[in-house]
């Protein structure tokens, strides 16, 4: 595991390989166990206990605790996104690659992480999701990166970006939020895109 630092001290980044992590699913609780039990393929089994596991690991290790996963549609608690009590936190994973973003409680926070080399539709998804300014960005990957982490910051997700909303509700050029672009150490094909902002401004005492 390593943490990357970032521009912002209060904003943690850590990569981990799921490779190294140990797989043994008693260590989850009663819902994650049910969620692991239900994948068909071992892998896929395997990668999601890995990944719970992991995360639960960062967040102790931080001191914050347990990770409670919710989802925003159902409030299941056996899928969706991860929350901590005191803190933000936004995870992302490719292939053996998974990357948690820390960050205190009332900041809004999202990463992403992603090929670097655009697979042959994403000239075709940009056509449909992209702002032009955001087409005429010769790397589609980082921008792809970013609006994923940009709807995660905003709890929204691309759906919102269909023809049904607003266009450019994620726009990466318009939005207030800050971002940050990273290498993924251990995996050179990869890339990490950081969206965060403060959600509450700091008070003016001028």
């Amino acid at each position: 595991m390593r943490d990357l630092s970032t521009a912002l001290s209060c904003v943690q980044l850590f990569v981990v390989d799921l490779r190294t992590i140990d797989a043994r699913s008693e260590a989850l609780d009663a819902a994650q166990l049910q969620r692991a039990n239900r994948f068909t393929h071992e892998a896929d089994r395997v990668r999601f206990v890995r990944r719970r596991l992991a995360i639960k690991a960062i967040a102790h290790q931080q001191g914050h605790g347990d990770v409670v996963w919710r989802c925003l549609t159902c409030h299941g608690d056996d899928h969706g996104v991860p929350t901590l009590i005191g803190a933000s936190v936004s995870t992302s994973s490719y292939g053996d690659a998974l990357v948690v973003a820390l960050a205190p409680s009332g900041w809004q926070l999202g990463v992403d992480v992603a090929p670097r080399q655009a697979p042959v539709e994403m000239l075709e998804v940009a056509k449909h999701l992209f702002t032009p300014q955001e087409q005429a960005d010769s790397q589609l990957m980082r921008v792809w990166a970013r609006k994923e982490a940009l709807g995660k910051a905003l709890g929204i997700g691309l759906a919102s970006d269909d023809s049904a909303m607003p266009r450019g509700v994620l726009d990466t050029h318009a939005t207030k939020l800050q971002f940050e672009d990273h290498d993924v150490a251990g995996f050179d094909s990869l890339l990490i895109a950081i969206a965060f902002a403060r959600a509450e401004p700091l008070l003016d005492h001028s």
